[in-house]
């Protein structure tokens, strides 16, 4: 549900890559209440459902943290974080040093 309503407000997929942490229904305080009230109204069909979401973004990586609330009573919080923080020319350079390892290793043999 998450990655539609990621995409229906970024108009963007979310990638393959992410952790989803789930909490139903979380009380609200300390930093929490304040996410919650920092965050943007989503999607809303009358008292069936209700979301907000929250972005953060810092050096390339992005996470999110959504509440889902349904019939006004239940909400499920998630946490969206990246799983591997690598970049893209992280994980090439990463990939041409062990190609290189390999053909080292295979011309010392």
């Amino acid at each position: 549900m998450v990655r539609g309503l990621y995409l229906h407000h970024t108009g963007s997929l979310l990638p393959q890559n992410v952790v989803f942490r789930w909490r139903p229904n979380e009380v609200f305080f300390g930093r929490g209440r304040e996410y919650f009230e920092a965050s943007a109204p989503g999607l809303a069909y009358g008292d069936v459902f209700v979301c907000r979401y929250l972005f953060a973004r810092e050096t390339g990586l992005e996470a999110s943290v959504w509440w889902l609330r349904f019939y006004r009573a239940t909400v499920f919080r998630c946490f969206v974080a990246p799983r591997d923080p690598v970049t893209q020319e992280e994980s090439d350079a990463n990939s041409a040093v062990v190609e290189r390892t390999k053909w080292q290793a295979t011309q010392q043999s």
